[in-house]
Order: C-alpha cells, then sequence, then structure tokens
C-alpha cells in the first residue's frame, strides 16, 4: 500500500494542532464561563482536520470513507459545542439543561449512525466511487437527504450562537466587543469555506477548505488569548465578581468619571454608591483633595493611602490600572483599593514579635546560627560572633558576610563536620548532636535541627554550647577516678581493673612486681607527712622511669606500689627491678635527705586462671625481702601450668 502525500497536508497538520494546543490551554482555564464547551469546539476541529489528514493519504476508497465517516464526530459535535458556548459566554447558561443537551445531541448521533450504515439505505451518500481528476485520489459522492438534513441544522446552530454573540456585544463594553468579534470571526471562518466546499462553489471542488480554516481560526483564538485575555475577562462575570470582592473598584473614563463602582469602594470612601457613579473623581472625593490632586493624572502606580474618617484612620493599598483598547489607546483607568488595615496592624505585631526574638537569641548564653537550605547563612547572635572570634560588624555588613568556612577553619577535624553535613544533605529532616574540637583547645557541643515555616522547610537552626570547662572537669573526674591523687600513679581500682582484663586476655606471660616503701612509718613519725608524702613520689617517679609505656605502674597502699608487666616473662620483671634498684643506688650516692629504700618481689603468671595466685607469691616475696633487710637479695616467686 503506498500512501499518498499532497503538499495540502501541511495546513492540515497546522490546523490539527494548533486545535490540539487551544484545547490544552483552555482545560487550562476550565472554570472560566464558556471555557469546556470552547474547548469541545477545538477538539472537534482536530478530529476533523485529523480525518481529512488521513482521508487524503489513505489510497484506497474503502479507507478514505472509513476516515470520512470518523469526521462526522466532529462534523456533528462541533455547532453543538459552538451553541453551548455562546450560550455560557453570553450569561445564559441555566438554559443548557442535560435534557436540552441531550436534544441538541439527537440529530448528531442520528448523522453518525447513518453515514456509518450508509451502505444500507444511501440517505447520507450516494453514486460513491474514486475520482482521480485531481491532483490526489478523493471520494466524489452525490449527498443525500439526511446529509442536508444535517447541515440545514448545523448551519443553523452556529448562526444562533452568533446571533447570541453579536446581541451579546450589542451591549457589552468596548473591550469586550474585540473578545466577542474575535470569536465569532474564528468560527464562522471554517463554515464559511465548509459552505463552499459542500456547494461546490470553488474550481477545486476536491478540496475541503474547512479544517485549513480552522487554522486561520486557532491564529485569532491565540490573538484573543493573549491580547483580549479571552474567557480570562468574561463579561457576563462582572455583577457577581465585581459586586462581591472584597477589594473596592473604580473604573475611571479619560475624563476622570466614575463609570462604575462596587460597594467595598464606597464602604472604604465612606459614600454611598450612588454619590460615586457617573461623578466626576474630583466632586465623589472631595473630601479627599489631596489624593485626587496625587492621582489626577497617573495611570499606573501602587502604594498606600490613609483614610481618616474622625478618629478612625484605615490603611488603603491602591493599584491603578490602565485600560486599553486594542490599540493601547487609553480608554480610562481601573483604581483597585484593598484594607490593609489589619494586615498593617499585623505587621506591626510581626514586628514587636522579631524583636523579641532577636532580643531572645542576643540573650541566649549559647551561639545560635540559622542557615538556608543552600546552607548560606542567614543570622548568627553575637554570642556565637564571640566564640568564633568574628568581628561584631561583619554581621551587619553584607560585603563581608559569614560563612560556614569561617567555622571549618577553626576545628581540629573539619572532615568530620564535612561528613554530618553531607549526612544532613541526604536526611535533611533528621536533627543532629555532635561535638566540634576546636584548634585552641575549646570544644562545643553542636545541636540542629530543621527550621520550618509552617509545613515548608527553609532551612537548619543549629545552637553551639561552650562545654570546655565541663570537658576539663570530666577529664579531671575520669582522672581521679583512676589516679592516684599523690603520686600521679594509677590507683588501686584501676590495677585491679586490670588485673581482670589481663585475666581474658592473650598477653601472657603477664610478670607482677610489688614495692613497698620501707621505714615510711618512722619518716612519718620523726620528719613529718610531708616528707613522707615527699618520699613516696621519689618512689613512684623511680618506679615509672624504670619501666616500659605499656607496664602498669600503681600504688596499690599506703606505702605499697604494685607493677603489672604484660606478655614479659621473669627475665624481664627481673630487668625492672634492677633498674629500680640502680637508680635507688645513684639516689643515695651523696644523700643527705630521708633515705629511700624499697622492697621488691615478683612472680610470673603463665595464664589467666593463675594470675590472682601470682599476686599472693610477689607479695609474698616482697616481704620476705622486708624481713630480711638490710642488704639481702629482693625474692622471686614463679607459677608456670
Amino acid at each position: 500500500m503506498h500512501w499518498v502525500y499532497t503538499p495540502i497536508l501541511l495546513p492540515l497538520l497546522a490546523s490539527t494542532a494548533a486545535a490540539l494546543a487551544l484545547s490544552v490551554v483552555l482545560w487550562r482555564h476550565r472554570e472560566a464561563p464558556g471555557a469546556l464547551p470552547l474547548m469541545l469546539v477545538m477538539l472537534s476541529a482536530a478530529v476533523w482536520s485529523l480525518g481529512t489528514i488521513l482521508e487524503i493519504i489513505n489510497p484506497t476508497l474503502a479507507g478514505k470513507l472509513v476516515w470520512a465517516n470518523v469526521e462526522y464526530a466532529g462534523i456533528t459535535l462541533l455547532p453543538v459545542a459552538w451553541l453551548a458556548f455562546a450560550i455560557e459566554y453570553s450569561g445564559k447558561g441555566d438554559w443548557l439543561t442535560r435534557g436540552r443537551i441531550a436534544a441538541l445531541l439527537i440529530i448528531p448521533l442520528v448523522t453518525n449512525i447513518l453515514v456509518w450504515t450508509n451502505d444500507y439505505h444511501g440517505l447520507m451518500r450516494a453514486d460513491i466511487h474514486l475520482a482521480l481528476d485531481g491532483p490526489y485520489p478523493y471520494v466524489a459522492k452525490v449527498y443525500g437527504p439526511w446529509f442536508w438534513i444535517h447541515t440545514l441544522y448545523s448551519y443553523t446552530l452556529l448562526l444562533v450562537g452568533a446571533g447570541l454573540l453579536l446581541q451579546f456585544r450589542g451591549r457589552a463594553a468596548d473591550w469586550f466587543s474585540g473578545q466577542l468579534l474575535t470569536l465569532i470571526l474564528a468560527i464562522v471562518l471554517p463554515w464559511l469555506a465548509n459552505m463552499l466546499y459542500v456547494f461546490q462553489l470553488l474550481p477545486f471542488h476536491y478540496v475541503d477548505l474547512t479544517p485549513i480554516a480552522f487554522t486561520l481560526s486557532g491564529i485569532l483564538l491565540g490573538f484573543g488569548f493573549f491580547h483580549y485575555w479571552l474567557l480570562e475577562l468574561v463579561p457576563v462575570a462582572r455583577g457577581v465578581v465585581i459586586d462581591n470582592m472584597s477589594d473596592g473598584v473604580i473604573v475611571l473614563d479619560s475624563h476622570n468619571r466614575i463609570l462604575d463602582a462596587n460597594a467595598a469602594s464606597a464602604a472604604m470612601i465612606g459614600k454611598a454608591l450612588h454619590q460615586l457613579i457617573g461623578k466626576r473623581a474630583e466632586r465623589a472625593l472631595s473630601d479627599y483633595p489631596d489624593l485626587v490632586e496625587k492621582y489626577r493624572n497617573v495611570s499606573q502606580v501602587q502604594g498606600e493611602i490613609v483614610v481618616e474618617k474622625g478618629s478612625s484612620k484605615r490603611f488603603i493599598d491602591i493599584v491603578i490600572s490602565p485600560l486599553q483598547d486594542h490599540k493601547r489607546r487609553l480608554l480610562g483607568r481601573v483604581v483597585v483599593l484593598r484594607d490593609i488595615t489589619e494586615r498593617k496592624r499585623a505587621e506591626l505585631e510581626l514586628q514587636a514579635a522579631n524583636a523579641a526574638l532577636v532580643a531572645t537569641l542576643e540573650a541566649t548564653a549559647d551561639g545560635i546560627l540559622v542557615v538556608n537550605e543552600k546552607g548560606e547563612i542567614v543570622r548568627m547572635n553575637r554570642k556565637l560572633a564571640e566564640m568564633l572570634h568574628i568581628p561584631l560588624e561583619d554581621l551587619s555588613d553584607n560585603s563581608h558576610k559569614p560563612d560556614l568556612d569561617m567555622i571549618v577553619q577553626q576545628l581540629i577535624h573539619p572532615d568530620t563536620f564535612y561528613l554530618l553535613m553531607e549526612k544532613l544533605n541526604a536526611f535533611p529532616d533528621a536533627e543532629s548532636y555532635d561535638v566540634l574540637e576546636l584548634k585552641d583547645g575549646r570544644v562545643f557541643e553542636r545541636y540542629s535541627r530543621p527550621q520550618r515555616v509552617g509545613n515548608v522547610r527553609v532551612g537548619r537552626v543549629w545552637s553551639f554550647h561552650d562545654i570546655t570547662e565541663q570537658r576539663r572537669a570530666e577529664e579531671e573526674l575520669r582522672y581521679l577516678s583512676s589516679h592516684d591523687i599523690l603520686t600521679g600513679l594509677f590507683n588501686r581500682g584501676f590495677f585491679e581493673e586490670e588485673l581482670n582484663r589481663l585475666e581474658n586476655s592473650r598477653q601472657f606471660p603477664v610478670s607482677l612486681i610489688l614495692a613497698d616503701v620501707d621505714g615510711l612509718k618512722a619518716v612519718n613519725d620523726t620528719y613529718g607527712h610531708l616528707a613522707g608524702d615527699k618520699l613516696l613520689r621519689q618512689a613512684a617517679e623511680i618506679l615509672r622511669a624504670a619501666c616500659r609505656a605499656e607496664d602498669v605502674v600503681a600504688r596499690i597502699g599506703g606505702d605499697e606500689f604494685g607493677i603489672l608487666l604484660p606478655e614479659s616473662g621473669p627475665q624481664v620483671a627481673e630487668n625492672v627491678i634492677e633498674r629500680i634498684q640502680n637508680m635507688l643506688a645513684i639516689r643515695r650516692v651523696g644523700e643527705t635527705e630521708v633515705p629511700l629504700s624499697l622492697s621488691l618481689g615478683t612472680a610470673t603468671a603463665e595464664s589467666g586462671d593463675m594470675l590472682r595466685k601470682v599476686v599472693r607469691m610477689a607479695d609474698n616475696a616482697m616481704y620476705r625481702i622486708k624481713r630480711s633487710k638490710p642488704g639481702a637479695r629482693p625474692g622471686t616467686g614463679s607459677l608456670e601450668l
């Protein structure tokens, strides 16, 4: 099968596209009177045009007849939709009941049935054959009797619709006359083309110009939409819309006469409607001579005025817009008045609330930071500026607005900061808590949550609390809980925890050294407790210096010390004891202070279940040495599985 191509297809395609595009526009304005019927007109035109295209390109008679029959769906619905539009647009929409619409559709329905069953009765067309005397094969036929009934009916609906609009034009303002003329031309053009085709008044009678005429109609309607605000400004809506508006509306002609006004405008001005309509503005608004003079020759402006009556004062928002014809000649002006007294009061209350909020933010002990959805700083209180050492003048200087980099560059771990920001970007509704460590040693606690206006997320609020002193106090408490205050060594509690940990570890063998300061009681009694304390500190220094970094050195009693040597056998323990003795010996050379002597005992455990017994063995070894003083070697003990 070879499809037929002819240049006439191009304007037909343009017609289809224009009709569909206008249908979309009309659907978007479907709430306007007449929009839905006019949309049906355009959809019917699209069906008609598309059917014509498919009829032309189909090379067979049977195929052409199928698409010719499809065209009738648009051909028959279009005049009914046109009449419905004219009725709605001219303000008679109540006439369109379901029963009347159904009655209007009877002849279109019968026509579609007859066209599809034409082979049985010939009421729509007869003597059907494929003619080849044109630029492309076309269907030649003789119209049947029902075709002329359908045609008369369609033309009647067209004329009635156009008559309604012409009648309405006679009582519409000049502005709306342009609308109506555009609509009438847009629909009459295709039907004139159809009459030329149906009655074969053109030499090229095989070409149906009706769909092409719809392209011109589309251009006219597009002009109406954008120039005359077609369907945006409907004449019949005036009484309902204007009179029921809470805003005041005054229409002035080019000579400043008030042509129209609504009740709201009269109430705002403090006049009755009959005192306004038909009067010159200077006379009707004689109570406000300054305002009349100010806006006498202003064709377009927006501002605020104050209307005072006695002790009352009202704030009015005024918008003046020009009324122009299609040649942009000034016909008059529309003045819209809106009472914004309550809004002004609300603005003052909002300003007071904002001032209170700002005062609260500035009075808080925490730093507050507000950022928008882009991460840009919207607000920062003075406390945070002080915490981050940001000059206060930068807070009000737009050219030096602080940004997040001013915070990041002060952090020890900026990567952690950016990682949290990435997580919050992925989960913008989440709350967050973290701790920031600054290069100068300070520590900030940071909490954030999303900021919302109603249900809309607009940014995030961060609060910063300086916990430097709190952190130092916590670290000091942790230190004191595990260390001996006098010597700085670990205390007995920590020593016991390490024993428990080592019991379940894989750091065996573990050697243990216990040390006791000889004669501490005598030193306390003879020289006082300060001397005894000094002696203990000296012993702690020697023990710590003799051990490795991984060893645990602790004060476990008044004059007793314990040393845990993980992963160390007896020889390592003997080496440590030897270092301790050497340090004690060096200290005794030229000694003038209170002498320091330590009794040392050691033992080694090869497994965790014997570690506690090793403690007792080292203790026994130490006391044997202590009893055998002076001059005895330190006792040693070992335990093997």
